[in-house]
């Protein structure tokens, strides 16, 4: 988003809070043409916002690799251009990309599934765990979608933050409880 955008939030009381982009940063790609890091976009805002806006979480930086057996169909949500939510099913994450499929499974998620398009670009997806949204990827390709991991630039972004003089930084959900199953993705969706 270009700098001097207005931002709008809306807290669970239908407070609309306004902020300005002051600030923006892409992550690099580290000189990969495959590595598509410039759909992730860091900014600054004029001013914080009220601890009645929340922020999504993300995935832990040492869960690099996210791969759900074939018979269980991961949902995960998002927004495309249009700003429509809607559904698919995550294929699995490694290294730098994470990647989704047409829900296959639930007639209901199919009713909320379109093809990503030009433009749906830079929008993030999330994986719902314990009723928080954990933000994923950004989109970078069509299809079903795929797109550029949050994991695998945490170090990327939290420096960017950094340079900037930040306090801020990315800020992992906690999968304690379902690390020690050793069956991370049906622990999690179940």
């Amino acid at each position: 988003m270009p700098l001097n955008t207005t931002i709008r939030f809306v807290d669970r009381n239908n407070t609309i809070v306004d902020r300005t982009i002051t600030k923006t940063k892409a992550v690099p790609t580290h000189g990969h043409a495959y590595i598509s890091g410039y759909d992730i976009v860091v900014a600054e805002l004029d001013s914080d916002v009220p601890p009645e806006i929340s922020f999504s979480k993300v995935m832990p930086k040492s869960l690099s690799t996210i791969r759900p057996p074939s018979s269980i169909h991961v949902p995960v949500f998002h927004t495309d251009f249009e700003e429509k939510a809607l559904v698919a099913d995550l294929r699995y994450e490694s290294n730098s990309m994470v990647y989704l499929y047409i829900p296959q499974a639930n007639t209901t998620r199919q009713q909320f599934f379109e093809s990503k398009i030009s433009g749906d670009s830079g929008n993030p997806v999330f994986m719902l765990i314990n009723n928080e949204p954990v933000l994923m990827f950004m989109f970078t390709y069509g299809g079903a979608g795929s797109g550029t991991s949050i994991t695998f630039h945490y170090d990327d972004i939290n420096n960017i933050l950094q340079g900037w003089g930040s306090s801020y930084k990315l800020t992992d959900i906690d999968l304690s409880l379902y690390l020690d199953t050793g069956d991370v993705i049906p622990s999690i969706i179940g």
